[in-house]
């Protein structure tokens, strides 16, 4: 059974279906279908929720006070490169 769906792509995926259609010589929705099949099957398909990789870092190498101010002075190296024209 088929199923007759709208679909608004973006630009750059409308081109991309399409010239891969035109280099395989294929229909656009067949093109579009594999797509949606090959990116699927690259899903969980188990249903279970992922689990993320994690360990401990350690404890904090400074604290916020030390943080921020490190954070300031990047800024500003930043803002001076840019003026320098780097």
């Amino acid at each position: 059974m088929r199923m007759r769906s709208m679909v608004t792509l973006d630009p750059d995926v409308e081109m991309s279906l399409r010239r891969e259609a035109r280099r395989r010589g294929k229909p656009l929705k067949y093109v579009l279908n594999e797509a949606i099949r090959e990116g699927l099957g690259r899903s969980n398909q188990s249903g279970e929720a992922l689990e993320p990789s994690s360990f401990d870092t350690g404890g904090p190498m400074m604290g916020l006070a030390g943080a921020a101010s490190l954070a300031s002075g990047l800024e500003d190296d930043e803002f001076v490169d840019r003026d320098r024209g780097q």
